[in-house]
């Protein structure tokens, strides 16, 4: 079981299962395990979770202009694999990214910081 610190509230502590739990969908729904994670060479998860959150905060214009499919030049992978949907869960799709990037780096041996 995880503990959580002291000091998070209610809605960091749901805002956390929200991007667990798609952590969790990545890899038993997607496929995507620690495996296939740490094929993907180093920092396309976190490219890949960056955009996502750029694209969550930004304005209606940017998120029409990169649509499903159609990602900026910093996406690291196919554009069919760019699938936008809100920016709630735009975001929370980034962060487990980064979770899924922090994971590999971890893996790989570097140390654990901050």
């Amino acid at each position: 079981m995880l503990v959580l610190p002291e000091g998070l509230t209610a809605e960091d502590v749901v805002a956390l299962s929200m991007i667990a739990a798609e952590r969790a969908r990545q890899i038993t729904a997607k496929g995507f395990t620690p495996a296939h994670d740490d094929a993907q060479g180093p920092s396309n998860l976190e490219m890949a979770g960056g955009e996502y959150l750029v694209h969550a905060g930004s304005g209606e214009v940017n998120r029409q202009l990169f649509s499903p499919g159609h990602p900026s030049a910093e996406w690291p992978w196919p554009s069919e694999f760019w699938k936008p949907k809100s920016p709630m869960r735009d975001g929370v799709k980034g962060c487990a990214l980064g979770v899924a990037g922090i994971a590999a780096r971890l893996r790989r041996g570097e140390p654990v910081e901050g």
